[in-house]
Formats: structure tokens, C-alpha cells, sequence
């Protein structure tokens, strides 16, 4: 690996590109003697907008690739917020990207309706997903907003008198196990479903093919109302399907010296018990700040030492715990400049 030297006053320090530090971070992984892959799949929802929740998806992907872990993000939101914090552009065609000068690798052709068996024009894997850190950095599945049309498709499926909601959760065990020809995922530690707040088809599907749900809230009213709408929907999975993902509620944005939060968090502790974490997100003005650079990348990425950073490193550990993936060493900067960790 080309190193180079970045001066800081008086002295130089090697500088690393995101990218570099992906790989390093992977490097060191590989060398666990032994270490097979894990298998987690996560969604993160909440049935309110608005709460950051593509904000957390998009830094926990990135952490855990920090970690040397395997990464697949998929973006199920038509809007493609995700897909466009990760610097692609979603709304952009072909022919529009030549004419403004946009790299076509940079536009968005395929998602995650190429890769499911209802798919009238099936994609490879590799022919969908999208690497903005290289191959050691977290894998992305685009969204576009003709991902909306894959919620008819799925309605069509259910009309026909097959079961659409298990659709994703046999996707991936098929493209584990090998049945699956055009799509290989038995290599990913951890699958990471970015969800929309509307309970469409598609979520429904995301949820049940998911060991863990992470529900960002804020501490307001409207995050208790939002979390009981939740719960209501695991109650429908089990009684329907006798199978109900893990809650791990996350308080995001979180002014601790506000009373009428510490309130809630309360309330919300006495309600739900060891689904909240101890571990809140605090508000910052990074996170901003991070999306409106140029580089637009997530702030554990622009700021890993802030105290944003921090707070989400911590909730990243705690929701591998809970999973039971052993979690190695994360990997550590003092910041990205222009583009580059220093």
C-alpha cells in the first residue's frame, strides 16, 4: 500500500484515504486464525420519518466495516436517501449523466428488484452493488424511485396465492446457500436493510428476514406512539409466522439536559425494559455538517473522533452483542481532511 505523509505543523503523519483504511481494517481480521464468516441481518425502522434512521444505517455500515466485518447495506426507500448519502445519484439517467458530465458509475440502474425471483429482468450481484470505499468498505444495494413498482410486483405475487412476505428472508438463504446462481452472499458478516417508514410490502418482507430491528426514536410523544405501533406489528409476525425479530430501540438526537426527555426515556425504560439502550446518540451539528460537505460521507467517516462518533461506535458494539458477533478491534483515526484520514 502507497503511503503518504501529511504535515502537521512541524511534523508528518502517514495519511490514509477511506478506502485505506477499509482495507486495513479487513487485513487485520483475515489474520484471526480460523475466523468464519457470521450471519446477521439487520433492518432499521421505524414507522415515524424524520429520526435519523438512514443516518444510523448508513454510520453502522460504515463502523462495521471499520471492524474488518463484511458489510451488505441494502436501501429499500425509493427516495434513495441512503443511496445518495453514499455519494450516487438516484434521480439521475444515463443519458443525463453524459450530458452533465456525472460518471455513469455513479448513476443508479439496478436494485434490489434485479436481484429477487420476481424480477423480470434479473441482475447479477456484482452487476447491482455499489462499493464507494472499495471492496473492504461496506457493499451497497442501490434504491431508485422505480423500487416503488416493487411493491405492486410483491401485491401480484400475494394475489396469485404465494406467500410475498417471506420473499427477501428466502432470497437470502437461497444466495447463502448456494441455490441462488446469479447472487452470492454467504461471504457478508452482517446484511443491513435501510427501511422506509411506511409498513409496504417491501418492509414487511426486509423485517422478516431479519434477526434485529433497530428502531431509532427521539424522546418525544410521538416516538412512544410510533414504538407502540411497532411492537403491535412483531405481535402480528409471531402470531402469523410463530417467529418474531429481536427490538433494539435506539434514543437518537438526545438532549440529556432536557427534563421532558429524561421523562421519556424514563417511561420508555419502564415500557419496554432491555429493548432500549443505555446508549443514547446525542444531538450534533457533525452530522449535518458531514452531509453538507462535499465529500458527503458519514460522520464516523468525516468525524470518527467526535463525541457523535462515539455514541454511535458504542451502540454499533452493543447491537453486535446482542447478536453474538464477536467484535474485533475498531479501527481508529483522528480524522478524514479532503477526502483522506490523517
Amino acid at each position: 500500500m502507497q503511503v503518504e505523509l501529511h504535515k502537521t505543523g512541524t511534523r508528518q503523519a502517514r495519511a490514509f484515504y477511506p478506502k485505506d483504511l477499509f482495507d486495513i481494517a479487513r487485513y487485520r481480521l483475515n489474520r484471526i486464525e480460523g475466523r468464519k464468516p457470521e450471519r446477521a441481518v439487520m433492518s432499521v425502522w421505524n414507522p415515524k420519518g424524520g429520526i435519523g434512521k438512514t443516518t444510523i444505517s448508513a454510520n453502522l455500515a460504515v463502523l462495521y466495516a471499520l471492524m474488518g466485518l463484511r458489510v451488505l447495506i441494502v436501501d429499500l426507500d425509493f427516495q434513495g436517501s441512503l443511496t445518495q448519502s453514499f455519494g450516487y445519484d438516484s434521480d439521475i439517467t444515463p443519458e443525463e449523466a453524459e450530458a452533465y458530465g456525472v460518471p455513469e458509475d455513479k448513476t443508479v440502474q439496478h436494485t434490489i428488484a434485479n436481484l429477487l425471483p420476481t424480477s423480470a429482468e434479473a441482475r447479477k450481484l456484482e452487476d447491482t452493488v455499489k462499493k464507494p470505499w472499495g471492496d473492504a468498505g461496506p457493499h451497497l444495494v442501490p434504491a431508485d424511485l422505480m423500487l416503488d413498482h416493487l411493491d405492486y410486483l410483491l401485491l401480484a405475487v400475494t394475489l396469485q396465492g404465494n406467500q410475498s412476505d417471506l420473499i427477501i428472508a428466502q432470497w437470502i438463504a437461497d444466495s447463502r446457500s448456494g441455490k441462488n446462481k446469479l447472487c452470492d452472499l454467504s461471504g457478508y458478516d452482517v446484511i443491513l436493510f435501510d427501511c422506509p417508514p411506511s409498513k409496504n410490502r417491501l418492509t414487511r418482507a426486509a423485517l422478516l428476514a431479519s434477526d434485529m430491528i433497530v428502531s431509532p426514536v427521539r424522546f418525544d410523544y410521538f416516538s412512544s406512539k410510533s414504538l407502540s405501533y411497532l411492537v403491535q406489528v412483531l405481535k402480528d409476525m409471531e402470531r402469523v409466522y410463530g417467529f418474531r425479530p429481536d427490538l433494539s430501540i435506539v434514543g437518537n438526537e438526545h438532549d440529556a439536559g432536557r427534563v421532558r426527555s429524561a421523562l421519556h426515556v424514563t417511561s420508555l425504560a419502564h415500557t419496554y425494559g432491555d429493548a432500549l439502550l443505555a446508549q443514547t446518540i446525542r444531538r450534533s451539528e457533525d452530522f449535518h455538517r458531514a452531509l453538507d460537505s462535499e465529500d458527503r460521507i458519514p460522520v464516523a467517516l468525516a468525524k470518527p473522533t467526535s463525541p457523535a462518533a462515539d455514541d454511535l461506535r458504542e451502540v454499533a458494539k452493543i447491537l453486535l452483542q446482542r447478536l453474538n458477533i464477536n467484535i474485533p478491534r475498531v479501527l481508529g483515526t483522528s480524522g478524514v481532511k479532503n477526502g483522506q484520514a490523517v
